[in-house]
């Protein structure tokens, strides 16, 4: 394979924003092994299997967009949909080879076949089941309280720490296929939509709203319910809305049921982390998080499924009323029936992916952590967070040598701060490249292009939030601008008239989420949060793919 031309484009979908050296050492050769080469070994491409699969560049994860290429140009014509196109880098997209109908089938046979014979579980009508089974088994095996952190020697906390990433593969080898066929089989029926029934953009944008399972969003209500709940107790919501850092202190000590309203978020949710990377804490270590999007959340609209499923059903209907019409319209309508069950199935697990593997690495960052509060017993680190700004070799070594650290964690968390304020270039090694660090200094009005993600359009304030710490300012009919969201933040989402993200696609969590909720949604729209500041106002036209900053 040539020199790679690496993106962040198709990253940005499962691992946006910067990225710690301990959380990429631990992840990153495993989600690779257990994600991509495993599969391509197992189709009898070992020349791909053997190409690099992610690289970090300046604190951000890239893939190597030239293997993606190579793997889109196997698949047959109709499953070369523009949504997987759209994932590629510009310069690449004129690496893709047009193949014959009959060619790309007898090629797609013989892969299958390869997949019957060495995992005959690897099929869409089977890889659901074997997911859902894997989330049980998940859910069990970190049920119940934590093992107490105290007392537990270094070299064990490591071993563990090990074992949790080998038991991390092997949920990701399960994920993997299944995380295959959401984009495949989304991508497929919007697809079929765009040809059978073309006017009907909305509609196909509700065709995935309201699917029972999503347990990000089982959580968001959860934490809606709870918002009513304190809003019940008019004293109690003012003292915590007086002194919001000691807020789950005060609940607890209230009592009652605002207090066993919050246990039992945390006690079925308290995994979550706050953000993608194991520097960030869980809903169980920062509870005011919860209390403070339970605020919040309770000021919006609340999101119901039985609303989300009756558009999911209304735009069911039509779609297939245009689709029906005409010669071969049952064929069609049979098609995309089974195109549907199978994208609809799958964006769940795509959803889900991520909330299951926290259960991983919450624990994993409770040992990070413990072993990190050692090395500032020891004087050689100044906060036990910074652990996390070492990879995972040197925080084996530094656990048996007594090597000074410090001195390179300042030179990280520096490097990490610029990379996070001025985040690299989208594509690195093509002509293409741009230089993404540097701040843009717009005239107004400035127009910004994306992705639609989901249509609409709204007019509203721009609030730009990078993470937690921003929510307090959010305010009910603002337009979210982000660099991405995480599952974590999905409760306060319900506050937005729009979303502005500037990266991510169309099964990335915000893209999800906006069409859940209903909210116009402009993805891939690169620099918005470099761009855009905080009261800006915005006319976003996610249908058109653009938004207009509009300045005095």
């Amino acid at each position: 394979m040539t020199t790679p031309v690496w993106t962040r484009r198709i990253a940005d979908e499962f691992w946006s924003g910067p990225v710690t050296p301990l959380t990429y050492s631990l992840l990153g050769e495993t989600m690779a092994e257990h994600m991509v080469r495993r599969t391509l070994r197992q189709a009898g491409l070992d020349t791909l299997a053997n190409a690099p699969v992610l690289r970090l560049h300046a604190s951000h994860v890239y893939v190597n967009g030239t293997l993606l290429v190579a793997v889109v140009n196997l698949l047959p014509p109709v499953l070369r949909t523009e949504g997987l196109i759209q994932l590629l880098p510009v310069p690449l997209k004129m690496a893709l080879e047009p193949t014959s109908a009959l060619a790309a089938t007898v090629r797609t046979a013989t892969t299958v076949l390869r997949f019957v014979l060495r995992e005959p579980a690897w099929s869409p009508w089977q890889r659901a089941a074997a997911f859902d089974h894997a989330c049980t088994a998940i859910r069990d095996r970190f049920s119940g309280p934590a093992p107490c952190e105290q007392n537990v020697a270094a070299a064990a906390a490591y071993e563990e720490m090990i074992a949790l990433r080998a038991g991390l593969g092997s949920y990701l080898e399960t994920v993997s296929w299944g995380v295959v066929f959401a984009y495949v089989f989304y991508h497929l029926v919007q697809e079929l939509c765009r040809r059978w029934a073309p006017d009907l953009e909305a509609e196909r944008a509700a065709l995935t709203v309201g699917l029972p399972g999503a347990a990000s969003l089982d959580a968001a209500r959860e934490v809606d319910a709870f918002g009513v709940v304190l809003r019940s107790d008019p004293g109690l919501l003012a003292t915590v809305r007086a002194a919001p850092r000691d807020a789950a202190a005060i609940v607890n000590a209230a009592g009652g049921p605002t207090a066993a309203a919050l246990h039992a978020i945390l006690d079925r949710h308290g995994h979550r982390l706050t953000g993608r990377d194991l520097a960030c804490p869980t809903w169980r270590e920062v509870p005011e998080v919860v209390l403070g999007l339970a605020m919040r959340a309770a000021e919006g609209t609340p999101h119901t499924t039985a609303l989300a499923e009756e558009r999911r059903r209304a735009a069911t209907s039509r779609i297939e009323g245009v689709v029906a019409s005409g010669v071969a319209g049952a064929v069609r309508v049979r098609a995309f029936r089974v195109a549907l069950a199978a994208a609809q199935r799958y964006y769940v697990l795509r959803e889900n992916m991520r909330y299951y593997a926290d259960f991983f690495l919450a624990r994993l960052r409770a040992r990070a952590l413990a072993l990190g509060a050692r090395l500032v017993d020891e004087g050689r680190l100044t906060a036990a967070d910074d652990v996390c700004l070492l990879d995972f070799e040197e925080l084996g070594r530094a656990l048996v040598e007594p090597t000074p650290v410090a001195a390179g964690v300042a030179e990280r968390r520096a490097a990490l701060a610029r990379d996070t304020a001025f985040p690299p270039p989208v594509v690195l090694g093509a002509a293409s490249d741009v230089d993404a660090s540097a701040p843009i200094e717009p005239a107004a009005p400035l127009l910004l292009a994306g992705e639609c993600a989901a249509p609409g359009r709204c007019r509203g304030r721009a609030r730009v939030v990078h993470g937690p710490a921003d929510f307090a300012a959010f305010a009910p009919g603002d337009v979210m601008v982000a660099a991405y969201t995480d599952p974590g933040w999905t409760p306060i989402l319900t506050l937005a008239l729009g979303l502005v993200l500037d990266a991510g696609g169309q099964l990335s969590h915000g893209a999800i989420v906006a069409r859940e909720l209903g909210i116009p949604a402009l993805v891939n729209a690169d620099g918005a949060t470099r761009t855009i500041r905080d009261g800006d106002t915005l006319e976003l036209d996610a249908t058109a793919g653009v938004v207009r900053i509009v300045r005095p």
